[in-house]
């Protein structure tokens, strides 16, 4: 707990769950103090509620029961203790790996209305992704963001049925908002290249389709373009043996933020690739997304943080933005930030 108050800012209230077969239990740690809820809840109907309001998102299907349903559970419980918060630090436990906190209701509203939002696997991660500098302890000055090197890669040339035009777009609008971008798209959008040069860059962006192997996640690929030496399945076993010091990745496809729950509650995928390999933090969504909404929030989202706001805070401003054009959550409620808020 001494720790952690080194590294996370007081306005950042960290949400901490464990589920039980009959309970959950919360805590909330903020400004050095814990605190600590227990809800009756059946774990299997927790499962199952989950799945079900995942569902209804991806159908595009009116959420708003299981939604309050939900927040009844998880948010409500601890409400009282927000009220100094401007940013929630998510630590999920078991299925809620799965659910997006920013599509839950939250006094009439949506919880994304009132916080920037990010997740950790475990408060312990934060001890390597976050820093004192981060919570105004620290003195070293860090690269302005719009300054960090960037290597960009989309819509690789795999198929016109895969064909992501937008994804292109995202691609080329990223060189507007930062001063060195390497952009690599369609034929050149090779898995070597990210094999061969990722070590070297802050930022890694990569827009492409992303498939989950639940029989076996550290088969859970990107894909890429092939040539002679890798096949294009950019896999989470090809991830983890590299070393990356990237501040941020972003995987702007699909189903990329997805992994199996492993007998320590860790999720075994991409995600979890990413950080072994050395990355800070790292963008990912939770189910199939349109294309033009994807677009627009990560073009959005770079926008907002080389203009210097926080990661958080500008995933938050571009999932706002998308909302008013597309209202309903299965749009704009796919992204996470896990990792470093900052």
């Amino acid at each position: 707990l001494k720790e952690l108050n080194t590294l996370i800012p007081p306005e950042t209230a960290i949400i901490e769950y464990m589920i039980t077969s009959d309970e959950i239990i919360i805590w909330v740690i903020q400004q050095g103090i814990i605190r600590g809820k227990v809800v009756t809840a059946d774990s299997a109907k927790i499962t199952k509620t989950v799945e079900d309001f995942r569902l209804l998102l991806q159908n595009y299907s009116s959420t708003e029961f299981l939604g309050k349903e939900l927040s009844a559970l998880f948010i409500d419980p601890i409400a009282g203790e927000l009220s100094k918060a401007k940013r929630l630090a998510i630590v999920p436990h078991s299925q809620l790996h799965f659910l997006s906190f920013a599509a839950l209701p939250y006094k009439g509203r949506y919880i994304l209305d009132d916080f920037a939002l990010y997740y950790l696997e475990s408060a312990t991660i934060a001890r390597y992704t976050h820093s004192m500098v981060a919570a105004g302890t620290g003195s070293k000055e860090k690269k302005k963001k719009k300054d960090m090197s960037v290597l960009a890669i989309g819509n690789p040339a795999v198929g016109a049925e895969l064909n992501l035009p937008f994804a292109e777009r995202e691609i080329k609008s990223i060189g507007r908002y930062f001063n060195n971008v390497k952009m690599a798209v369609l034929e050149d959008a090779k898995e070597s290249l990210f094999i061969n040069e990722a070590k070297n860059y802050d930022l890694i962006h990569l827009a492409s389709h992303g498939e989950f192997n639940e029989a076996s996640p550290s088969d859970s690929r990107l894909k890429l373009v092939g040539d002679e030496k890798y096949d294009g399945n950019l896999t989470a076993t090809d991830v983890i043996g590299l070393s990356l010091r990237a501040d941020l990745v972003t995987l702007s496809a699909c189903e990329t933020g997805l992994g199996k729950l492993s007998s320590g509650d860790e999720i075994v995928g991409l995600n979890r690739a990413f950080f072994y390999a050395g990355t800070k933090s790292l963008i990912s969504s939770l189910w199939r997304i349109s294309d033009v909404a994807s677009a627009v929030t990560i073009k959005r989202f770079y926008r907002y943080m080389a203009a210097g706001d926080e990661k958080a805070e500008a995933l938050r401003k571009g999932q706002l933005l998308i909302r008013k054009y597309y209202p309903h959550p299965a749009y704009w409620s796919s992204f996470r930030l896990l990792g470093n808020y900052d």
